[in-house]
């Protein structure tokens, strides 16, 4: 790019070579206001935290480089990702790293002549390296629980926009039913980088039991996964923890009313803090919280009659947890359907799910 300028490093807070092949990008914010971090980037950190990368993007486009990319600058720490189909851990030999001038405190904006420039930087080293979609990372996938950065950057849009892809995206018109465009390593990457509540391997778990209820069914159980991710806070929720495991607010209404623990309200109905709460609570994800979910989504695309006997077993059980008035039935074959249906009034509800799916499929 004609617009970096090599800057170089006043403390050499990297090391010279690489022990691994270049095959991830990760992008970062610098935690920091310009110049800064510029600053402090070309003095490789501090003597107590020596840090580097090769490459610094201002919010005017302007770049800078401080490390050359033949070597190995000091930028993801305690990190793992999936590199051409093995696990790696410690990528700073596997990668090149970009910083973003950004606060990263979810407020500061990223000007669109930065993302312009991040942009143009990226799609020359992902092409330069052949490095595949899937292993442009943000910092904090590759260190979730450690690292937020780049939080509020455009992401899905930015991985589109280096990949120049045209591959099908979700929109509110996408069918209830119909293949995933997503898939188990991209949900799983999702959640795990952000649920409070779950190990990574209970993820797993969860995920691939909506995969084998879609699949069973025919419905595109990525989808369902992401408005589980939008009504649970992508599994960081009261109610999606256990012992309830609503997996996406399944006849949670808001109503609570005071009791004790022992006496129970109805049904459908879980206790907190001297109050119970009206809300579906289910012993387990696999076939009781998933397959209510998928069964009700199911029930809303769906008529009886046009339901097969799969199908049907599905939204049975899910009606019997809580039942749909029978005007609803059938009456939401796409997402932006569910719009004041599922959640009301919701009128952006189907557009919100639709970008949060895209966002998950960026990883």
């Amino acid at each position: 790019m004609s617009n970096i300028s090599w800057l170089g490093m006043t403390r050499n807070s990297f090391t010279p070579g690489r022990t691994q092949p270049i095959r991830v990008l990760v992008i970062h914010a610098t935690a920091g206001a310009f110049p800064g971090d510029r600053d402090w980037l070309q003095k490789g950190g501090s003597i107590f935290n020596p840090v580097s990368c090769h490459y610094l993007i201002d919010k005017t486009g302007a770049g800078y480089q401080f490390v050359r990319e033949r070597d190995t600058a000091w930028h993801a720490g305690k990190s793992a990702w999936t590199i051409d189909g093995s696990r790696a851990e410690n990528l700073n030999p596997w990668s090149i790293g970009i910083e973003l001038s950004n606060r990263n405190n979810g407020v500061d904006p990223y000007p669109q002549a930065q993302f312009d420039a991040a942009v143009a930087l990226s799609r020359d080293i992902v092409t330069r390296y052949d490095i595949p979609r899937s292993q442009l990372v943000r910092h904090l996938d590759i260190s979730p629980g450690r690292k937020t950065d780049p939080v509020a950057f455009r992401w899905s849009d930015f991985v589109h926009a280096v990949y120049q892809t045209n591959e099908p995206r979700y929109t509110a018109d996408a069918p209830l039913l119909g293949q995933p465009l997503g898939t188990i390593e991209q949900a799983v990457s999702w959640f795990a980088a952000r649920s409070t509540l779950y190990s990574r391997t209970a993820i797993g778990e969860i995920v691939t039991a909506y995969q084998r209820v879609g699949d069973e069914t025919g419905l595109d159980w990525f989808l369902a996964l992401a408005q589980c991710a939008h009504e649970t806070g992508s599994l960081t929720s009261w109610w999606c923890d256990r012992p309830r495991r609503n997996p996406a607010g399944i006849g949670v209404t808001g109503q609570s009313i005071p009791g004790t623990p022992t006496l129970s309200p109805g049904r459908n109905w879980a206790y907190r803090d001297g109050r119970w709460y009206e809300g579906a609570s289910f012993a387990q994800w696999d076939d009781l919280s998933v397959a209510a979910h998928l069964g009700r989504l199911l029930a809303y695309a769906l008529t009886d009659e046009q339901a097969n006997d799969v199908q049907r077993r599905r939204i049975s059980y899910a009606l019997s947890v809580r039942p749909l008035p029978a005007h609803l039935r059938g009456v939401a074959p796409t997402l932006g359907a569910l719009n004041g249906r599922w959640a009301v009034p919701g009128t952006t509800y189907g557009q919100s799910i639709a970008a949060l799916a895209n966002r998950m499929r960026a990883l």
